[in-house]
């Protein structure tokens, strides 16, 4: 008997996505209080990506390239693949 795979909501991936892992294979990331920072694995700014986990999941943004906010783990996997929700 095979087992149920169980469909995930973005929501569900948001909050149990373990995004320091894969951006930590992207980028050194250096432990500042609750918050780690590095290069952007995007635009390649050495300290401007900054990546903490909040109660609804990990979240990250770059001061030059996402300055317009903290994105979800979501975001990133889309942004790193070059693919969109769909």
């Amino acid at each position: 008997m095979k087992a149920r795979q169980k469909n995930m909501n973005s929501q569900e991936i948001n909050q149990t996505f373990d995004l320091l892992a894969l951006a930590q294979a992207d980028t050194n990331l250096k432990k500042s209080g609750a918050f780690f920072i590095g290069a952007c694995p995007f635009c390649g700014g050495r300290d401007r990506f900054n990546l903490t986990r909040k109660p609804n999941g990990w979240r990250w943004f770059c001061r030059h390239c996402a300055n317009d906010g903290y994105k979800t783990s979501l975001d990133y996997v889309m942004r790193r693949e070059g693919i969109d929700f769909k």
